[in-house]
């Protein structure tokens, strides 16, 4: 059985339940989307670029400084979400170091949550290859780097 889960959540499920897994990185495998994007409207964008920009910011300084020191975002969520246990977000941090979730050539050369043309254009040929988009489709409407493209918050 196959089934997309996140190096730091469904894999903690499985292991708890003594479920033999094998985590494999799409990117390993040749399929080209980014992992988790950002993703809000077009109106939002158009409307509120103060909101969008001050959202992108945050969140990509929150993803640095959580991979330099995890505890304070850990208090936090455990805070959050009674749930939660310190074994399972060490689990899950240890699986996003272990895959380098904020590691690429673009993210070393431009920051995190950069984005490139190229890798967009090679998500589209890949969608449209697999009948997943129409070809004629808009494809570079879809995406801005607008709000990355500037910050460059660089990884710890």
């Amino acid at each position: 059985m196959a089934v997309q889960a996140y190096a730091s959540s469904e894999l903690w499920d499985a292991r708890q339940k003594g479920m033999p897994v094998e985590f494999f990185l799409f990117k390993d495998l040749g399929y080209p989307p980014y992992g988790a994007p950002m993703v809000t409207t077009q109106q939002m964008v158009a409307t509120d670029k103060k909101k969008v920009s001050s959202f992108v910011k945050a969140s990509l300084m929150g993803w640095r400084d959580y991979f330099q020191n995890p505890n304070p975002g850990n208090a936090l969520i455990l805070k959050a979400n009674p749930n939660m246990t310190l074994e399972h977000l060490a689990f899950g941090y240890a699986g996003l170091k272990k895959a380098d979730a904020l590691s690429s050539p673009d993210v070393k050369e431009r920051g995190l949550g950069a984005m490139t043309l190229a890798r967009w254009q090679a998500t589209r040929d890949f969608m449209v290859s697999q009948n997943l988009l129409p070809a004629d489709a808009d494809w570079k409407s879809a995406f801005t780097t607008e709000f990355v493209d500037t910050l460059r918050v660089m990884p710890a």
